[in-house]
């Protein structure tokens, strides 16, 4: 270019302030973020359904299988494996029973397909199941069939 020769030739380049070249790089950054906080999320769930104990339930419960599931997110269960549905309109009903030996009503099913979620901890307590007539009693009016103390 020189002076004589008249203006300057336009360029198609178009310089950006420094705030907008920063837009892949903000990207990056905000996604690595998501990545650790979602990853944090994640492992903080994975960690929590993790389990803590299982108790094998003892008893005459024919081909059927129970085990109590404690998880480290203190979430309990009791789990079935070939239990036969209970007969009629009866139901599986769980109990916690603490160092009192009083039972504490703690969930029910009618359906072996599911787990019975517990609603009182059961760690450093015996889990028992027994069928009743109905899920709401107080205190088991049939004698437990399956038993399982589970360990602190």
């Amino acid at each position: 270019y020189s002076p004589q020769a008249g203006p300057a030739p336009h360029s198609n380049i178009i310089e950006f302030p420094w705030w907008r070249r920063l837009g892949p790089q903000l990207l990056a950054v905000a996604a690595a973020v998501l990545l650790a906080v979602g990853g944090a999320f994640a492992g903080s769930y994975w960690y929590g359904t993790q389990p803590l104990t299982t108790a094998v339930m003892q008893g005459d419960a024919g081909s059927g299988l129970a085990s109590v599931v404690v998880r480290r997110s203190g979430e309990s269960e009791v789990v079935f494996s070939g239990l036969q549905r209970p007969a009629g309109g009866e139901v599986y009903v769980a109990w916690v029973i603490g160092s009192d030996g009083k039972p504490v009503n703690s969930g029910f099913t009618r359906d072996t397909s599911t787990a019975i979620k517990l609603t009182n901890p059961p760690l450093g307590r015996t889990v028992a199941l027994s069928r009743e007539k109905s899920g709401d009693v107080a205190t088991p009016t049939t004698n437990p069939f399956l038993l399982a103390p589970v360990a602190q």
